[in-house]
């Protein structure tokens, strides 16, 4: 799912590694208390590539 740069990212639920356990992250959880969010994937990560 491509994203044009300045839109809003799509709701998402996800396990993630997140205060040094692995948790269930929702964008939700990740707004609460801020104004706003970037978000940055790193699809590469551990892959060799």
């Amino acid at each position: 799912m491509a994203l044009a740069a300045g839109s809003d990212a799509p709701p998402f639920d996800l396990l993630a590694a997140w205060n040094g356990t692995i948790s269930r992250v929702t964008l939700d959880n990740l707004l609460v208390g801020n104004a706003g969010l970037i978000l940055h994937t790193y699809p590469l990560d551990f892959t060799g590539g």
